[in-house]
């Protein structure tokens, strides 16, 4: 028997080739999986306007990580940001 391949909806097509120029604008280097998880925080957390660098700093992906791909701690609206302080 043979299977016939499902051709894939204009709204799929169009999101891969959107994401694709996106990815090669933004971050030329990231695979199309680390591509797909950034943007997919920008889209969720496009209200709280964060930047690209504050985006990549909350993703927590790796091993042993439970299943959490990102994390981000807002108070009063503010995102919370880990703080270096210079050593003497």
């Amino acid at each position: 028997m043979v299977r016939r391949v499902q051709p894939r909806p204009n709204e799929v097509l169009l999101l891969e080739r959107r994401l694709e120029g996106q990815r090669t604008t933004t971050h030329p280097d990231s695979t199309v999986d680390e591509h797909f998880l950034i943007s997919s925080i920008d889209t969720i957390l496009k209200v709280r306007g964060l930047s690209y660098k504050q985006i990549e700093d909350g993703v927590t992906e790796g091993a042993n990580d439970g299943g959490i791909d990102a994390v981000y701690t807002f108070l009063d609206g503010h995102l919370l940001e880990d703080e270096k302080l210079p050593f003497d």
